[in-house]
């Protein structure tokens, strides 16, 4: 049992959501795991948008060594072109990427989106959820979701809609928690990663068969540090 307090008056912040999460169940046909029941879209919405970002700052120095490896990762698949950067935060994985990237970024967070425009001034920062904003018919040669999917109301319709503005031949890089690990197997009802904010629960398993039923070809899962 989980101490599942009032969304609005739930910690969302980067240390002190454990244990406020909802029950979490899993499917006994496909095997995925998320929260049950979960809280509303709109409420969820609301909750990111008013987010404050300067605790996320405080380790700031450690998220840009992490975003110069993402951003490395994604070198290894795309050198150059147009690339999204699905809940880009204060930009910090952006801010890592060479000159050859034109980036945009979405972000829910007002605060987080104020300092990602502030200190990348020739990307574009849309603020809002990914299935809100406005991307028309750009085509992205890159996509990352650096641990975002455990947080969307639906994975498979963001994949899919995602899926129509990747450019031919163009990657999606996604990170997650991996439920099927051997932290998550050790520490169990400890898990950090068992929060409010996540809704899904993947390991390799269900993140290749909701990736492939969403149109994508799997290059590569590996774990992630």
């Amino acid at each position: 049992a989980s101490l599942c307090v009032n969304l609005q008056d739930s910690n969302f912040s980067v240390f002190g959501e454990l244990g406020q999460h909802h029950r979490i169940v899993r499917c006994l046909s496909c095997d995925l795991v998320f929260s049950n029941p979960r809280d509303t879209r709109k409420g969820l919405n609301q909750k990111y948008a008013e987010l404050s970002v300067e605790e996320y700052l405080t380790a700031k120095k450690s998220r840009a060594l992490t975003g110069a490896k993402d951003a490395r990762l994604v070198q290894k698949y795309c050198q150059s072109g147009n690339l999204l950067d699905v809940g880009c935060s204060t930009g910090i994985f952006l801010s890592q990427l060479p000159k050859s990237f034109k980036s945009t970024g979405v972000e829910l967070s007002k605060a987080a989106c104020e300092k990602a425009q502030a200190g990348l001034p020739d990307a574009s920062i849309l603020n809002g959820a990914i299935d809100q904003v406005e991307l028309g018919n750009s085509f992205f040669d890159a996509i990352t979701m650096w641990d975002v999917i455990e947080h969307l109301p639906s994975p498979t319709k963001t994949l899919s809609s995602l899926q129509q503005n990747l450019a031919p031949g163009g990657h999606i890089f996604i990170v997650t928690p991996n439920f099927g690990g051997l932290m998550s197997k050790v520490m169990q009802r400890k898990w950090p990663h068992l929060i409010r904010g996540h809704i899904y629960y993947f390991d390799k398993k269900t993140i290749k068969k909701t990736l492939e039923k969403c149109g994508f070809e799997i290059v590569s899962i590996s774990s992630y540090t």
